[in-house]
């Protein structure tokens, strides 16, 4: 089981500089791709040394700053959106609501 969650954690520290080379490529290589690797596993050594406190803080954390660019992109495509153009009418949910409803 141990090696599984090794394993696991290398995987995932692979993935995240493989991502981050998408945006910054001299991080897939070399250097740059040991100290990313090694300061993301000291960070996650050191809140996870200092407590379980602050340890669900920092997933908190994490969990929002995951969030807030989904809540954003979803506020900017509401703004978009044109009733007019759409294939779906009111009236014909209406219909369709009333017919399952009088069975």
């Amino acid at each position: 089981m141990w090696l599984t969650r090794l394993a696991g954690f290398a995987t995932l520290a692979h993935v995240f500089v493989a991502y981050l080379g998408y945006f910054w490529p001299p991080a897939e290589s070399g250097l740059q791709r040991i100290a990313i690797i090694t300061g993301l596993v000291i960070t996650l050594t050191v809140i996870n040394l200092i407590g379980v406190r602050e340890s669900a803080r920092a997933s908190d954390i994490f969990t929002i700053s995951k969030l807030i660019p989904l809540l954003v992109f979803v506020a900017v495509g509401l703004f978009f959106i044109s009733p007019a153009r759409s294939l779906w009418r009111q009236d014909q949910a209406w219909d369709r609501s009333r017919q399952r409803c009088s069975y």
